[in-house]
Order: C-alpha cells, then sequence, then structure tokens
C-alpha cells in the first residue's frame, strides 16, 4: 500500500489555487507594489503601464490599463500635491510601454497621499 505524506494535500491545494490567480494576485504575495495614479478631468489615470514593487522576485508589475500617463516614477513622486499639471496621454503596449498618443490632459496628485505611498517614503524628493 501506497502512503502519501501528510502535507500532500495541502501542496495540491496552494498548487491548484495559486495557479487560478492572476499575475497581479501572485505577485501580490511576494512583494508590495505602488500602484500610481493621478487625477485628471476624466477621473483617474494610470502613471506609466508598469508599476514598481518592493520585496523579493518581480520587480514591476503591470498596471492593467489601456490608457496611461506618459511620466516617469521619479516625475510622479516629485509633483507637488493639488498642483495642477499638464500630462502626455499614452496607451500601453504590448511591452507595457506607454506609447504617446500626442494628446495632453491636465493631471494632479490628490491633496491626500494613498496608504501604498504613506509607507513607502520616497529618497528623490522632500515635500
Amino acid at each position: 500500500m501506497v502512503q502519501f505524506p501528510y502535507w500532500a494535500p495541502l501542496f495540491l491545494i496552494v498548487a491548484c489555487c495559486l495557479g487560478k490567480t492572476n499575475l497581479r494576485e501572485r505577485e501580490s504575495f511576494r512583494n508590495t507594489c505602488l500602484g500610481l495614479y493621478l487625477e485628471t478631468p476624466d477621473g483617474k489615470r494610470s502613471v506609466g503601464c508598469q508599476w514598481p514593487c518592493h520585496g523579493t522576485g518581480i520587480v514591476k508589475m503591470d498596471s492593467g490599463e489601456k490608457e496611461c500617463l506618459t511620466l516617469s516614477y521619479r516625475g510622479y513622486k516629485c509633483m507637488v500635491r493639488g498642483v495642477n499639471h499638464t500630462c502626455k496621454l499614452g496607451l500601453c503596449g504590448e511591452n507595457h510601454e506607454c506609447i504617446p498618443s500626442g494628446l495632453f490632459i491636465e493631471c494632479w496628485k490628490p491633496d491626500v497621499p494613498t496608504s501604498e505611498e504613506s509607507k513607502n517614503k520616497s529618497p528623490f524628493c522632500y515635500q
């Protein structure tokens, strides 16, 4: 008679569950990813098509958006909250790069930082 180790059912359950989650959920098991958004007159827009992550393994995460703002991570971090800026609109390409569309839109950082931003202080800019 063949005996399975006591941990085999647990391993199968975990493997099954991990296989059914999407990329964003799997990355969140290992990393803290900072979702970057700016406000516009048309609602929130994603900054770029990939976001920086801190932790082990993957260093960037797909934003999951089709439209984007072509702003660098450093540019985003250095923006003053509540001040209107003009941002270049773009579309996310196959390589998760924000491809400029030639259109511009008003954009601004909300007055109140998100909880993720509060936890991840940037050495780039001091406000």
